[in-house]
């Protein structure tokens, strides 16, 4: 008979292995989902991916591959032992997610209108018909194909990055109307007017069958999704903050700024521009600093333990960072929000050291011609603190935010809490 610490009862939850993609780093979670509890995070892992003075997308793509790489062999390696005793420890993961942040997808939110003299009768076959050829025009729009699996593998010819066929990854809706009117279930009801928003997101054929490859290495025979992160940030914080309806949510990474304005709850238009933490970086070296340095040096900026002369020097080149992402996210904003009321409350996700930085920048008074109000935003900042209530980890885990609002979207698609 076994020990008492060694017996374990009956496992009813779920183990998977989910991985942040992002435009300068890879971060992995080993996270646990049970019925009726909150994820729990076993482990957590990020590397950088190797910084480059310029930006070229195949080393790009090579050099996050490899990242990608050396951060599931830190989950296969060390990431298992975290959960080992635990209700987890005798069970394979059951999933593998990807979640892909700009630059890896594109994504899109698409309007179908359809409207008869007569009514119609909205069944199954009909939204699923209106679906299928939106879809199928977004994938012309980038040069896509049909839904490609991981699995499917065979005869991949190497094609350039900007001429790359894309495969839908997401195709979702977000809203039906019958009539004007907002209905939760249309099925079997009759209509003049049919009015759906449907968000969409792919990525390129050539880079889904790369990231399955590694997955396969070391989790093979273990099922894979492919998500967007834009569409798990809008879900994380609709389902947290539910009591708003109309917000902006902005996701910095290393080299891109994503937007995405929610009106009524749902997603109304996205965006974005190429400025991100590693932008600012490159501001700050020189030919005298190095990236690294750089980094080092905001570090002990927001420490107060540098020196007078090089703090001036991190505060002129961070004013000058500030103007020229500020002039982009305002031109941005007045495209986006040329047709609605602009709304005042934003949620906000960027990697640290910046994330303070970045909230001071975006509630400024600079850009108070912008609010609706004449008043500095309302800014949340999806930190781990502000994330904590909602997800359990062990005591020594680097708590992740953007690691969290994934393990957050995914315990949806699992158990519905």
């Amino acid at each position: 008979m076994k020990p008492f610490f060694f017996q374990r009862s009956k496992v009813k939850g779920k183990l998977a292995v989910i991985f942040d993609i992002g435009s300068a780093s890879v971060g992995a979670a080993l996270v646990g989902f049970a019925p009726d509890t909150l994820p729990k995070i076993f482990y957590t892992t990020r590397r950088e991916i190797p910084f480059l003075k310029k930006i070229e997308a195949e080393r790009l793509t090579a050099s996050m591959l490899k990242t990608l790489e050396l951060v599931a062999h830190d989950i296969q390696k060390d990431g298992f032992s975290h959960a080992r005793f635990t209700l987890f420890g005798s069970i394979k993961p059951a999933l593998v997610s990807y979640f892909l942040a700009s630059p890896w997808h594109v994504s899109q939110v698409r309007d179908i209108y359809r409207q008869e003299e007569e009514s119609f009768r909205v069944d199954r076959d009909l939204v699923r018909e209106l679906v299928s050829h939106e879809m199928d025009d977004f994938k012309k729009l980038h040069g896509g194909s049909g839904t490609v699996s991981f699995s499917e593998r065979d005869g991949e010819t190497k094609q350039d990055n900007l001429h790359e066929k894309h495969t839908i990854i997401e195709g979702d809706i977000l809203d039906i109307k019958l009539n004007r009117y907002h209905v939760a279930d249309p099925l079997g009801k009759t209509a003049r007017e049919l009015d759906m928003t449907l968000f969409v997101s792919s990525a390129p054929q050539t880079l889904i069958r790369s990231i399955g490859d590694v997955g396969d290495r070391e989790f093979s025979g273990t099922e894979s999704r492919l998500s967007s992160f834009t569409f798990s940030f809008f879900n994380t914080v609709r389902d947290i903050w539910h009591d708003k309806e109309n917000f902006l949510l902005i996701d910095i990474s290393g080299e891109v700024t994503d937007l995405s304005i929610i009106k009524e709850g749902r997603i109304l238009e996205t965006a974005s521009f190429p400025v991100g933490r590693n932008t600012i970086l490159r501001n700050l070296s020189s030919k005298h600093i190095s990236f690294n340095e750089a980094e080092s040096l905001l570090n002990l900026y927001y420490q107060n333990k540098i020196g007078t002369d090089e703090a001036a020097y991190i505060k002129s080149a961070l004013q000058s960072a500030q103007d020229m992402w500020l002039q982009l996210f305002a031109k941005e904003l007045q495209e986006l929000a040329s047709q609605i009321l602009f709304p005042n409350d934003i949620f906000l996700v960027v990697d640290a050291p910046l994330d303070a930085w970045f909230k001071e920048v975006i509630t400024s008074d600079k850009l108070y011609d912008l609010s609706t109000t004449g008043e500095p935003f309302d800014v949340i900042l999806l930190d781990t603190k502000t994330l904590a209530p909602y997800c359990q980890s062990v005591r020594w885990v680097d708590k992740d935010p953007f690691l969290i609002v994934e393990s957050l979207f995914l315990n949806k698609t699992l158990f519905v809490i």
